[in-house]
């Protein structure tokens, strides 16, 4: 047992965390096949985030603040785990964290299931806490999901590195933000104080996705659990793609790739792009950003806090891939930062949420009409206010969640999940986001209440498979177990 003193470390709270997540997952049945993923561990870095910010907003934190930190942070690792789950059935990926990729392991249908679960268990998990943080949750999922809506939707496109590192603020940084936001607020910090930390974990976010595409080239398989290349062979346009086709040569070794995808074409696309300085290019662009957010960090007093979140920062530049391959790459002079100044002009969080997607929206909008009429409401612009349910009314997005299991269980139109699963569970991970919307309008214990509904009907699915009620789905008046503990 732990020593009360030793109860307010980082490793202590990453322990509880760990055993939190297991519990969890283990107590819902169709969340239990990404049991061997978690297993096989992780960095927890959003979770790492969390609580170096809260500790910078109040110093040492008192047990009540821990609680809701660790349920805030099972919930982020959670929906994290789950978007993860679905990433890698869109990619076809092979491994994960260097096991077998849960859809290859355990059938589509199971995966699909599997990462549904966990993102509704993590939405189960925040319904306790204050609606923003609720709201905060909720905006973050929808905004990782629109960043990968938008990476499927550009696949093999021209793309612009400002647009590419738009994406990124969302599909990563998102999840980086809400970490911060969740420990800065709840630990009471200032505002200015809480705009800082999620400037900064933006920021971060956005290197850290950098790095990752960087990895993706030249990077350690070994490191990476999987083989160089698997981004590029399937056509995502990554800021080192984006910065080599600028070359006629690299143009045209893409195209022969997409249309033959061959292993040697692979391997010269590779070749390519690292001769032309893409890979050190974009490492530049990542060593500014990583600077940019220990900017940020000037409004925090010195202290260990700010040291740890510091050193998160500089341990990203320490291990970053371009380095590890042995590749040069130039220091970055502190205007380099200023390269970047065209993501100021997307102004607030509120702004960045709408600026760029209308075209997505009316995209998606378009596709989820073509599979069956009804889906289109759920344009990922949201639901009216008057389309959002009261307390004492039939609720409407328990609509929106019945057409996502409809969706995912291939029950609304002819084409089966097998043929086109990229396209079903992103739309169907699209209703699912605009019920989680909708769900912070109602109060703590009718959000437990409606996602226990969702977590029991896929335990019924996960058990039968000739089970077919999505839309008897009802709110659940009794509190889950998640939203008591």
């Amino acid at each position: 047992m732990l020593k009360r003193h030793d109860t307010h470390t980082i490793d202590a709270f990453l322990g509880r965390l760990g055993r939190r997540i297991q519990t969890e997952v283990l107590a819902t049945p169709a969340a239990r096949p990404a049991m061997p993923i978690i297993l096989a561990g992780g960095k927890r870095l959003r979770s790492r985030l969390l609580w170096h910010c809260a500790q910078a907003s109040i110093g040492r934190l008192p047990g009540t603040i821990v609680a809701d930190l660790e349920r805030a942070a099972a919930a982020i690792e959670l929906a994290h785990l789950g978007s993860l789950v679905h990433d890698d059935i869109v990619d076809d990926a092979a491994t994960r964290r260097n096991a077998t990729a849960l859809h290859r392991a355990r059938g589509l249908d199971t995966a699909v299931r599997a990462g549904t679960a966990l993102l509704h268990l993590a939405s189960a998990l925040v319904a306790s806490l204050p609606r923003p943080l609720r709201g905060a949750f909720a905006s973050a999922v929808t905004r990782t999901c629109r960043g990968q809506v938008r990476e499927l939707l550009g696949l093999r496109q021209p793309c612009t590195p400002l647009a590419r590192l738009s994406i990124v603020r969302e599909k990563t940084s998102a999840f980086f933000e809400l970490a911060a936001h969740c420990g800065a607020q709840l630990a009471g910090a200032p505002l200015a104080v809480q705009l800082s930390l999620q400037n900064f974990a933006r920021d971060l976010g956005a290197a850290f996705q950098i790095g990752d595409d960087i990895a993706d080239l030249v990077g350690s398989p070994s490191i990476l659990g999987r083989a160089n290349g698997a981004d590029i062979r399937d056509g995502v346009m990554t800021l080192p793609v984006i910065l080599a086709q600028r070359t006629p040569q690299v143009r045209r070794a893409l195209r022969a790739l997409w249309i033959e995808p061959r292993r040697s074409h692979l391997q010269e696309c590779l070749r390519l792009i690292v001769k032309h300085g893409a890979v050190q290019e974009a490492a530049r662009e990542g060593r500014a950003l990583v600077i940019r957010a220990l900017r940020s960090l000037e409004l925090l007093p010195p202290g260990p806090s700010r040291i740890a979140l510091e050193t998160m920062a500089l341990e990203h530049l320490a291990t970053h891939p371009a380095t590890l391959s042995g590749s040069e790459v130039v220091p970055v002079d502190a205007s380099h930062c200023d390269r970047l100044a065209g993501f100021r002009s997307l102004g607030s969080a509120t702004k960045r949420e709408t600026l760029p997607l209308l075209g997505v929206d009316v995209t998606l909008d378009r596709r989820l009409h073509d599979l069956h009429p009804t889906l289109s409401l759920a344009a990922l612009s949201g639901l009216p206010p008057d389309q959002v349910c009261s307390r004492q009314d039939s609720c409407d997005f328990l609509q929106l969640a019945a057409r996502a299991a409809a969706l995912r269980n291939q029950e609304t139109h002819p084409h089966r999940l097998e043929a086109r699963p990229a396209l079903s569970i992103t739309l169907a991970d699209c209703l699912d986001i605009v019920s989680f919307e909708a769900c912070t309008r109602l109060s703590n214990a009718e959000h437990a209440s409606f996602e226990h509904g969702i977590l029991e009907s896929l335990t019924v699915r996960e058990s039968s498979p000739h089970y077919a009620e999505p839309h008897t789905l009802t709110m659940r008046r009794e509190t889950p177990a998640a939203a008591l503990r």
